[in-house]
């Protein structure tokens, strides 16, 4: 150990002043003991003025002693730009939550433009989120999130994952001022995720309007996520390009909220409340008039995975009257759509009806690409070579004649 610790220090010494990128990472393949990696821990912090990008994953004890040894040291971290901490508990550390910060408390505060935190604690109290531009962190508490995005005003990407929610979210208002009640930000990227409990959003999009907004990833489940989003999209009117949807919601409510969105041109929907009667109504609203449909108009891409849509024993033919190579109404516009991809049970490849068979096969001949995923895997597969022989002898004669 003392071997290692003289190259860091000789490294560190060779360097002179440049900027230091430092990654650490002590996992439960690593034979080191934490108390032999704390001395390597206290040498870097002797040069937290030189710090550029700091990324460690490692136990709470590593984590936590960066605040101990540069609160020691006169002087800030004015050159940090990343931050990437990941929390690993063994479990001998408490339950309480491990705050970071860094340099002496006299010193300026450090103001990365992105942080990623997991499992750790960064406090709006000893960080200067003023050039803060992508941020990724674990919250407990919805209104955690409302608090720093109140005070990152450069703030453009957000991801968050909510793990657990300790506050009572009727007293959420509570803790904010009357000022932070409605709250504009310039987000363009927004992924959220919370799978473990059930969580009320109503502490934070009633609070925020994102009218930049480009990009929506929402990984919720379970829990009544439709409503506040329609309120939110509806009031934000953002030029949202891409969304992306793990939720639990009513199929005429989602139909409400994909109308506030024309601009979208992907979309990705996970729920198991999808039936026909959606598909159904995304043809119907194909061709509505000359200037194009009023529903999605520009939709490129689709990919939806629902379990109730059994077989996927709908009507793809639906799908051809959305393709510009079929529309037969002169003069009319339809959506661009060139892909759907469907996510299916390895059992539902092998049992298509031949009606949807033929369906498929003539649909893929218009011209709409068809990619066929496996559920709960990344594997992928043919949906065509999975039809009948006699159906991919009709496709490729079809083809042929062209």
């Amino acid at each position: 150990m003392a071997t290692i610790l003289s190259d860091v220090e000789r490294t560190l010494e060779r360097s002179g002043g440049l900027p230091l990128l430092i990654r650490l990472q002590i996992d439960d393949y690593c034979n080191i003991a934490h108390s032999c990696v704390l001395p390597i821990m206290e040498l870097l912090c002797k040069q937290v003025h030189r710090w550029q990008m700091l990324c460690i994953s490692g136990p709470m004890e590593i984590i936590s002693s960066i605040s101990r040894y540069t609160s020691v040291v006169d002087c800030g971290s004015p050159l940090l730009s990343s931050l990437i901490l990941t929390g690993v508990k063994t479990g001998d550390e408490s339950e309480n939550d491990v705050f970071v910060s860094i340099g002496s408390p006299t010193a300026p505060l450090p103001a990365p433009s992105y942080i990623s935190t997991w499992g750790i604690k960064i406090s709006p109290e000893t960080w200067n989120f003023a050039q803060l531009r992508d941020l990724t962190l674990g919250v407990s508490a919805v209104f955690e999130l409302v608090q720093i995005l109140a005070i990152s005003p450069r703030l453009t990407s957000l991801t968050s994952s909510i793990s657990c929610s300790h506050s009572n979210p009727t007293n959420a208002p509570a803790m904010l001022s009357s000022r932070e009640r409605v709250l504009d930000f310039s987000i363009v990227n927004l992924h959220m995720k919370s799978w473990q409990v059930h969580i009320d959003y109503h502490g934070l999009f009633p609070r925020c309007t994102f009218p930049a907004l480009e990009d929506l990833d929402c990984n919720i489940y379970p829990g009544p996520f439709t409503p506040g989003l329609r309120d939110f999209l509806a009031r934000s009117q953002c030029p949202l390009t891409t969304m992306r949807l793990i939720i639990k919601c009513e199929e005429a409510e989602f139909i409400e909220i994909l109308h506030l969105i024309p601009t979208l041109r992907d979309l990705d929907i996970t729920s198991n409340n999808i039936s026909s009667h959606f598909f159904q109504y995304l043809g119907e609203t194909a061709i509505r008039s000359e200037n194009g449909p009023d529903f999605l108009p520009n939709l490129e891409t689709f990919q939806f995975q629902a379990n109730q849509v059994s077989g996927l024993a709908f009507n793809w033919s639906l799908f051809r009257i959305m393709l510009p190579a079929t529309t037969s109404a002169k003069g009319s516009k339809c959506r661009p759509l060139s892909k759907v991809t469907v996510h299916m049970h390895r059992s539902q490849v092998g049992n298509l009806t031949p009606a949807v068979q033929a369906d498929l096969a003539s649909v893929i001949d218009d011209g709409l690409e068809i990619v066929g995923n496996y559920m709960y895997g990344d594997s992928g597969f043919n949906l065509l070579e999975s039809l009948d022989p006699l159906q991919q002898a009709l496709s490729r004669l079809r083809g042929s004649r062209r």
